[in-house]
């Protein structure tokens, strides 16, 4: 248990000179100030003190200063003398005055934050120590650390910027003194490559413990939601997207036509095989998840076709209901808690593969109150390199956690035509829009939506509605490195532009 009398926020250097647009260009950054302002209010009324420690430099700390810290923060390394205590000049009017010292425009907290802080410090809410190296804790005191060890507080949330140079050198030092440590994830900021920031959260998570500071589930949303212990012993998604809606009640209609809202293009002589593959889809997923206690099954497709209101997903899992892939009734595997029927969800709002994948990831945390540590996609053998090499990287799911599982069309003729479709008009869209929220794949979300539906993760699972939200203002282009031509592509020797490079909660896996 948290006591609230022995615990403080921690934000470090939310200043001007990290984050006022009018110097610096550090767009993560300003993204953090509000679930920073979010959980300075969520904090003062629980009782917690807000600590801003962040640079602010007295002339006797120049003479003590590294001769390497200097050099780190020089404007120009042919000019020692530009380094801390420079004079800065004049920025949009503003002169930022001396370079990270003690009352100096450029060392306040920047923007709403300084109001902020002010406010506190007046209500006796806030305090404020200044430091002189990265960590506000290094050495054997500081004036943070000697507050923290005169008042018992012995548990620390900790935020700013940047999370891999200041947030982490304060956390680190935190852990070497014994302090618990939370790292508030969404609260803090690198202009760092992603790579570093997923180094301070693997090692937070090692250290310390991972908090989302202010994204939480809506409580309304939340209480309605009777979660098991069980369902936090999961870890494994199974997602099996779907293709079609099934519209029948009995078994024998699985495979006829008529019972099926299909697309045009999945109509006619071909049907027969498609809808085969479709059942075979359902049925690989389903074993996947028997095999697993650890697993969850996600059905996921939107209300994509006009003769029905049905969704995809919601269709399937009546589909392996009526075919007895899986029974309400049926016994619990070996290891858990929960049959398979009670390990499958729906996502009932995707529109195109991509959504598969990620909103099934979303429909995981909603129903388990977490996210997957695997994944494991069943569905058309042609679509792995769509899956694997454009959808997977674009949320940044690693590699090493990653399984697709391909079950194709068995007929060739259809089949060969099948994956010609797939290049042109699946692979090659998403190649040059990763996300799909330009052009034409913009326009078959709009098209499928014939319900005009909108989907319930930015609420439900709000840790990724950054991601939710992520579209580059450019097309997001898939480059390969220039020895490699369009037959031999390799997933590891790629270059992404306009890939997310926020924090995600799988980040440290």
């Amino acid at each position: 248990m948290i006591s609230p009398a022995r615990s403080a926020m921690v934000i470090v250097d939310m200043q001007n000179f990290f984050l006022n647009p009018a110097f610096v260009d550090h767009p993560a950054g300003l993204v953090a100030i509000q679930p920073t302002i979010d959980a300075v209010h969520s904090f003062r009324a629980a009782g917690v003190k807000i600590i801003w420690c962040q640079w602010g430099l007295s002339d006797y700390d120049l003479l003590t200063m590294p001769p390497a810290l200097k050099f780190g923060f020089a404007s120009s390394p042919d000019d020692p003398n530009s380094s801390f205590g420079s004079e800065m000049g004049v920025f949009n009017g503003t002169d930022f005055g001396r370079k990270l010292m003690r009352g100096e425009f450029n060392a306040q907290q920047y923007g709403p934050l300084f109001d902020l802080a002010m406010e506190g410090m007046a209500a006796g809410t806030d305090l404020y120590f200044p430091k002189n190296r990265l960590s506000g804790l290094w050495g054997a005191q500081t004036p943070m650390g000697q507050y923290l060890q005169d008042n018992l507080i012995t548990t620390l949330f900790i935020s700013g910027v940047n999370a891999d140079q200041c947030v982490f050198g304060t956390f680190i030092d935190a852990f070497y003194k014994a302090r618990h440590k939370f790292h508030a994830s969404d609260a803090t900021a690198t202009s760092s490559p992603s790579s570093a920031f997923d180094m301070v959260l693997f090692n937070a998570k090692l250290d310390g413990f991972i908090q989302w500071s202010s994204r939480r589930v809506v409580k309304s949303i939340e209480s309605t939601i009777d979660r098991y212990a069980f369902f936090r012993e999961l870890d494994h998604l199974v997602v099996v997207p779907g293709h079609g809606v099934w519209l029948g009640n009995e078994a024998r209609e699985a495979y006829e036509e008529d019972a099926w809202a299909l697309e045009h293009h999945q109509t006619g002589e071909g049907a027969r095989f498609r809808i085969e593959t479709f059942i075979a889809h359902v049925r690989r997923g389903v074993g996947i998840t028997n095999d697993d206690p650890k697993s969850l099954l996600v059905f996921s497709g939107g209300s994509t076709r006009h003769q029905t209101a049905v969704s995809e997903s919601t269709s399937y899992f009546s589909l392996a209901l009526a075919l007895s892939f899986i029974q309400p009734t049926s016994p619990l595997p070996r290891g858990s808690s929960l049959n398979t029927y009670q390990r499958t969800a729906t996502e009932d709002y995707a529109l195109d593969s991509f959504q598969n994948l990620l909103f099934s990831i979303a429909r995981f945390r909603t129903v388990t109150g977490h996210y997957p540590e695997r994944i494991t996609v069943v569905g058309y053998g042609m679509k792995e390199a769509r899956f694997s090499e454009l959808h997977r990287v674009a949320v940044r799911w690693p590699s090493d956690r990653w399984t697709y599982i391909g079950v194709d069309i068995e007929d060739d003729v259809i089949r060969e035509e099948a994956t010609k479709g797939e290049l042109a008009n699946g692979y090659l869209p998403y190649e040059q829009d990763l996300y799909g929220c330009h052009g034409i794949l913009l326009a078959k979300r709009r098209n499928r939506n014939v319900h005009r539906k909108a989907h319930p993760y930015h609420v439900s699972a709000p840790e990724i509605a950054p991601l939710l939200e992520w579209c580059p203002s450019t097309e997001s282009r898939l480059k390969f490195a220039p020895d490699l031509d369009a037959g031999s592509r390799n997933s590891t020797e790629r270059n992404l532009e306009g890939l997310y490079d926020g924090r995600l909660p799988w980040s440290a896996l």
